[in-house]
């Protein structure tokens, strides 16, 4: 990878993302060719500070790299500043040169740990120990452009910032770094708003809350663990249960393989999927404020576990609902509802499962739901050619400098 590219200039070639920036890192760290001790740990110790700074429950961290760095000049050779034994194949230094063989070089990268949105709304955050400097300068003042309107925003490292957009699409960021010699480093990111932030009166996360039944703890052999996330109706003020849409969450990697899947897949990104302000059809205006669902969403602490595990988790849910529900006295007459499934991708299969191991093994306890829908659930299965797992294993353990594929992209090892 050309690191002359990446100088502190800007340039329409120099955007950066963490595979770029890692593999500039490993570049650089494992160029060191002095004596002394390397200044940059390797590039498994910083994985794992970005690690530690990456939850749902922080800000979205941006790591930073400053460096100086040497190349041979091109006329190094030419002009007898270096020379070269073609038997031992040895580069060695001349005595008494006239200049050095070296020209200094920087490099500059500085990217979100996470380059897409759904939700419209983030907060971001530069810690310390995230900046990566080996030029002896230190950082004066941080800026960026999040390409939100808000032009050049100071951030202070340490101190989250919080970027909302309010249209949709690719945005271009530029980050700026002045250092105290008054030099200034600037690179471009990309950076993807699938949603804008929702402000919407119907369903809301904010609105979210957990029962206290809403805990479904883990039982070995019957069923994994979960938590269940309610919204009630806007028409619905009595803070109970009356028409339930019981909303199971699908295949979800976050726990498993959180480079690939940061965050976990929750009520937030369901009502926002609801709430796509681009689509004609408004599906969250349709379902709270005139149907009136109270909205039960089903969360696995482990949403690629065991389907047959996750139904037991669905089928306790179904069970706490039903318990919990009252009459809906909306009617005339107050009736008590039947519930709607929703399973989105996998959950379709576990909600599938529940209700079918419910109405054939547990006819004590009906479950009480008149239609049960699945939203692109692979019924008929899904399959990833064997051939090209151990493909993907076997070049996961080719090594570059000294590391594994997978040690250096911790997305190729989560996948």
């Amino acid at each position: 990878m050309p690191a002359a590219t990446f100088n502190g200039t800007l340039t329409d070639s120099n955007r950066i993302d963490m595979n770029l920036w890692r593999t500039l890192y490993l570049q650089l760290q494992t160029g060191w060719t002095r004596a002394t001790a390397n200044p940059l740990p390797a590039i498994t110790s910083v994985n794992t500070t970005i690690k530690q700074n990456v939850s749902s429950t922080l800000p979205i961290p941006i790591p930073l790299l400053i460096a100086s760095y040497n190349t041979v000049k091109t006329t190094a050779f030419s002009s007898n500043l270096l020379s070269y034994n073609s038997s031992t194949k040895q580069v060695s230094d001349v005595a008494g040169r006239s200049q050095s063989p070296y020209d200094p070089k920087t490099l500059f990268v500085a990217c979100p740990n996470k380059k897409i949105t759904i939700i419209g709304s983030e907060n971001f955050i530069i810690q310390s120990n995230m900046i990566w400097n080996n030029t002896g300068k230190t950082i004066s003042q941080i800026q960026i452009d999040f390409a939100n309107g808000q032009s050049f925003q100071t951030v202070t490292v340490g101190t989250a910032i919080n970027v909302s957009y309010i249209d949709t699409g690719f945005k271009k960021w530029t980050i700026k770094v002045t250092l105290n010699d008054n030099s200034i480093l600037q690179c471009y990111n990309e950076y993807n708003v699938l949603r804008t932030a929702n402000v919407s009166s119907k369903f809301q996360s904010s609105q979210s809350t957990i029962p206290s039944w809403g805990f479904i703890n883990s039982v070995s052999g019957t069923r994994n663990a979960a938590t269940v996330l309610i919204n009630y109706s806007k028409n619905n003020p009595t803070g109970t249960l009356r028409k339930p849409l019981i909303v199971v969450e699908g295949y979800d990697v976050s726990f498993i393989a959180p480079s690939l899947q940061p965050f976990n897949y929750s009520v937030v990104d369901f009502i926002n999927g609801i709430e796509e302000s681009k689509l004609q059809y408004d599906f969250n205006n349709q379902l709270d404020d005139i149907a009136g669902y109270d909205l039960v969403f089903v969360d696995f602490a482990d949403g690629a576990a065991d389907i047959v595990l996750n139904a037991g988790a669905v089928q306790e849910v179904i069970n706490r609902v039903n318990a919990n529900k009252v009459n809906d006295n909306r009617p005339t007459t107050p009736i008590r509802q039947q519930n709607v499934v929703m399973g989105l991708s996998m959950g379709g299969l576990c909600a599938r499962y529940a209700l079918a191991n419910m109405t054939k093994n547990f006819t004590a306890t009906p479950t009480e739901t008149r239609l049960l829908i699945t939203h692109d659930s692979p019924h008929k299965g899904a399959n990833i050619p064997l051939g090209l797992k151990y493909m993907i294993r076997m070049l996961g353990g080719v090594q570059l400098f000294g590391f594994n594929v997978y040690d250096i992209y911790p997305d190729y090892n989560d996948a």
